[in-house]
């Protein structure tokens, strides 16, 4: 696989679990060439992520978090 066609993409991973995130980023970085990859635990931190960040373009959403879930997340 060529690495160098998915490295224009710049994810955000949103997980409770911080070893989701981390195996989501490692995979995404070594399996797929894609160098942004910023990992975030809360719907809160992914809403400054993506505020902050405007050129996000995939996301990778737990759609079962305490709080704010994914659904909600993705209605805002």
């Amino acid at each position: 696989m060529d690495n160098k066609s998915h490295s224009w993409i710049k994810a955000l991973v949103v997980d409770d679990s911080k070893a989701i995130c981390s195996l989501c980023k490692n995979i995404l970085t070594k399996n797929y060439g894609i160098n942004y990859v910023h990992t975030t635990n809360s719907a809160p931190e992914a809403l400054a992520v993506i505020k902050s960040f405007k050129d996000v373009n995939m996301i990778f959403l737990d759609l079962n978090m305490p709080g704010t879930d994914g659904v909600q997340l993705l209605k805002k």
